[in-house]
């Protein structure tokens, strides 16, 4: 009883700040944003190496913009995530723009695709953006939260607009279910692997990284087509999304898809290193 009363009381606050206008929810992002940075200096150190180390050329005045603005991508991402309780179907089209939705009509996606994101810019709207698209059905693979209050709310925001949420390991079963419709599966192929994955790894930026190869073994087992969810952050709040296939002939070499993904991802971060989640303790990778 009390454990339900805390989620409504939980899930009351994120939809009051919801109703907050955008203006108004920056400006909480910003006093976020000082929080983490300057008063918990949230991750600091993890950051902080992980810029350093990947961008090994830039000047110590570079890494510290890019690092304030790792902060600021941090509460804006907060924000826009409570925003998700109340946004509407309109405005997640306006500001989460999926610039070339029409490559799902290639025969290589007749059946469905893998779609393959990473922690860049806002992925939490990614759900509610592929929602959108018309003729599919999103399956998106996520990790259940510890918090059970935490992990029924968010389980309850990301499929509002009808997306499918699934463990990875029942998403097979659940795309099984629905083997009559045309499946936009989603996987978030950055994070560091678990323990039963640890001998996969590739070069990326700059040094020797540990992988997971679910989704490159999820597009062999299914024959689906494969593409990679390229985010851009316009401004504030507003995303641009282009779709890229990933070459799938079946003759090519292992790690060739897990390869392609992170050469597109690598070269988003060089484009925008603040896009990236580098709070997450990436190469920290035990033996």
């Amino acid at each position: 009883m009390i454990k339900r009363s805390l989620s409504y009381a939980l899930y009351g606050l994120f939809y009051g700040i919801s109703l907050f206008p955008f203006w108004l929810l920056y400006l909480v992002s910003d006093g976020l944003s000082f929080i983490l940075k300057d008063l918990v200096k949230y991750r600091r150190r993890v950051i902080t190496n992980n810029l350093k180390t990947s961008f090994p050329d830039k000047s110590e005045d570079e890494i510290d913009l890019i690092r304030n603005q790792v902060y600021r991508n941090l509460g804006d991402l907060i924000v826009e995530t409570i925003k998700m309780v109340t946004l509407s179907r309109k405005s997640i089209k306006k500001r989460y723009k999926i610039i070339n939705p029409e490559v799902f009509s290639q025969p290589q996606f007749e059946k469905g695709a893998i779609v393959c994101a990473a922690h860049f810019n806002n992925w939490e709207w990614g759900a509610l953006g592929l929602a959108t698209i018309e003729n599919f059905k999103a399956i998106v693979l996520y990790k259940p939260i510890n918090n059970l209050l935490v992990d029924k709310m968010v389980f309850k925001i990301r499929s509002r607009f009808g997306a499918i949420l699934t463990p990875k390991q029942k998403w097979l079963r659940t795309l099984v279910s629905h083997k009559s419709e045309k499946t936009l599966s989603v996987f978030i192929g950055d994070q560091k692997p678990a323990g039963g994955e640890k001998g996969n790894s590739i070069l990326f930026m700059g040094r020797e990284t540990p992988v997971i190869i679910g989704f490159e073994k999820a597009a062999k087992s299914t024959g689906y087509g494969v593409v990679y969810w390229r985010s851009e952050r316009k401004k504030r709040g507003f995303y641009e999304i282009t779709i890229k296939p990933i070459e799938t002939e079946p003759n090519l070499d292992e790690l060739a898809l897990t390869k392609k993904y992170f050469s597109f991802l690598e070269e988003d971060i060089n484009k925008d290193p603040a896009g990236w989640l580098w709070s997450h303790n990436r190469w920290n990778i035990k033996k």
